[in-house]
């Protein structure tokens, strides 16, 4: 029997790469019966970042579609209920930024977008606009969510996908409670992200012990501790403020800088804008020049402040007990934090650029060790109860 874990695991982007991670110690890995495949949009292979090797969607499929086979799908997580084939296409292709302007602009407004129109096309998705919100491909398919986000939108083939759910989890508040409406809310569960897990699978220590030698002289070379900055491309136009507000902070809290680039998938490319910080600060301040997953987890887990605009970024500090700052108000991190954040996060959520330097001083000032630690094992417990769940619903699958 297969067990087909779907999601955006085909892009060079931390959170995405991280739930394979995190779901492979949760599923059944002995039983020589399951066999575990990984999918994508389409056939890549990140095994070299610590990650995992992906076919496309649309060969599942074909080998399931109208068959009698038991199979089991998990949508490993993220920002998928509501994205449409061409935002999950975006970050493969280097389509034309007017291409993307379109469909970004087209989907604003609720009309037919020509990218997903493309993707559909040229991946063979037939199933509809909404890749990672799939229909079952047969009537003995076990489907499931991992604490899945994004906004709702009321279409009612999308609606039609959700209710096949046979357990649905979800990390987003608002999200939650517009699909308590339409599902059976005994499937539903509202938790947080699934890797809040990850300081119960790899501890400091053992990030430490698995780190390369560019994170090992890192780490010496900060000894005395350093924050971690990380900032997608599209915050390239406010570069400036950035670079201020980095200065002022450096020279209220004497701490080094260091960037840490995320997300390289195209129209994240936290890398370009990081090496061009580098260039222009004249304060204390290095590029990490890491891919691996567990080294990020690392710089990050071992900073004595993370700021940045990543989801899972500031997930992992709060992993880790670490302070974090979420900027440049990206609304699904702005909602993460209001939840499942202490405070002063859970308060007021991201900050604008030109606010990171008082921001990270009221975190630095007022975040409480003690409740970060405790914050950190509340939502390791969280999510390791709806994996639990996932796992106990899959092995029961399997053995009947």
């Amino acid at each position: 029997m297969e067990i087909a874990v779907f999601g955006a695991l085909d892009r060079h982007n931390y959170g995405d790469l991280l739930f394979p991670l995190v779901l492979k110690e949760y599923l059944p890995q002995d039983n020589k019966e399951i066999d575990i495949k990984y999918y994508g949009l389409i056939e890549a292979d990140l095994e070299e970042f610590s990650s995992v090797q992906t076919r496309p969607f649309s060969e599942f499929y074909s080998k399931f579609k109208d068959s009698d086979a038991k199979n089991v799908i998990i949508i490993a997580g993220g920002s998928v209920v509501g994205s449409p084939a061409g935002r999950l296409y975006s970050y493969l292709t280097d389509s034309s930024s007017m291409l993307n302007l379109c469909s970004s602009l087209c989907n604003l407004l609720h009309l037919p977008d020509p990218l997903s129109r493309m993707a559909q096309k040229e991946l063979d998705i037939t199933w509809g606009e909404f890749p990672l919100c799939p229909p079952k491909p047969n009537s003995r398919t076990l489907l499931i969510y991992n604490a899945v986000g994004d906004k709702f939108k009321s279409n009612q083939k999308l609606i039609e996908n959700l209710k096949c759910a046979d357990y649905l989890s979800v990390r987003n508040p608002n999200l939650f409670d517009a699909l308590r409406q339409i599902l059976d809310r005994t499937k539903l569960a509202l938790c947080p992200d699934s890797a809040a897990v990850m300081s119960r699978i790899w501890s400091k220590d053992t990030l430490a012990s698995m780190a390369g030698d560019e994170v090992r002289r890192i780490m010496k070379n900060y000894k005395n501790g350093y924050i971690a900055f990380q900032a997608k491309l599209s915050a390239r136009r406010r570069i400036g403020t950035i670079k201020k507000q980095l200065k002022r902070l450096y020279h209220n809290t004497e701490l080094p800088i260091l960037f840490i680039p995320i997300g390289r998938a195209h129209r994240c490319e936290d890398h370009v804008l990081l090496n061009e910080l580098t260039e222009k600060l004249d304060i204390p301040s290095q590029m990490a020049d890491v891919t691996q997953l567990h080294d990020i987890m690392c710089l990050i887990a071992h900073s004595t402040l993370f700021i940045g605009t990543s989801l899972h970024g500031n997930v992992t500090a709060m992993s880790y007990a670490v302070p974090h700052l979420g900027i440049a108000n990206i609304s699904k991190l702005d909602q993460y934090l209001k939840c499942w954040d202490i405070e002063p996060n859970n308060v007021t959520g991201t900050v604008n650029l030109s606010h990171i330097c008082d921001g990270a001083l009221n975190v630095l000032h007022n975040a409480d060790k003690n409740e970060l630690r405790e914050n950190a094992r509340r939502l390791s417990e969280l999510a390791d109860n709806n994996l639990n769940t996932i796992s106990e619903l899959v092995s029961e699958y399997c053995n009947t």
